[in-house]
């Protein structure tokens, strides 16, 4: 059960996980503030993570969830075979932008318990899964950028 009190908008949980997404999503934006493109591409660490990276991943991440597995379509989304060299963060946000609108309209349109129309290899998810997924996926990069951003210039995220 959902503690009401933890939502802005009390009629039930989906607004609370729209919610809580569109926070993570401006929680992680604000580590993009102000930097330049090559801040953008700096990789913190050996494998290469930078602030350009985790926001493509993102922005991919959602669509495949939302597009690809919860709607069943089989139009083109962002691909992880295309180069960060060929990506520029207007251009990320702006996908990111529409399937962040597509997941939140598809938790406001439907019941949490319908399930995917594509199955994972673990069957059919429901699209509570799937939002659970994205808050725990874009928690945990938020978390990256926070420490990405302070690495690169010393800005502390929250």
């Amino acid at each position: 059960m959902v503690d009401e009190s933890l939502s802005r908008d009390p009629k039930g949980e989906a607004p609370l996980l729209v919610e809580t997404l569109r926070y993570l999503r401006r929680s992680f934006r604000r580590n993009l503030d102000g930097l330049s493109d090559d801040e953008l591409r700096w990789a913190a660490v050996p494998s290469g993570t930078s602030l350009l990276g985790l926001a493509d991943h993102l922005a991919r991440v959602e669509a495949i969830w939302i597009v690809f597995v919860f709607e069943g379509s089989d139009e083109a989304i962002p691909s992880g075979e295309v180069s960060l060299d060929d990506r520029t963060l207007d251009a990320i946000l702006a996908d990111w932008e529409v399937y962040g609108a597509r997941t939140d309209a598809a938790a406001l349109a439907h019941d949490l318990e319908h399930e995917s129309e594509r199955p994972t290899d673990d069957g059919p998810v429901t699209l509570r899964w799937i939002l659970v997924h994205l808050i725990e996926e874009m928690a945990r990069h938020a978390g990256h950028a926070d420490i990405v951003r302070e690495q690169l210039d010393g800005a502390v995220g929250r």
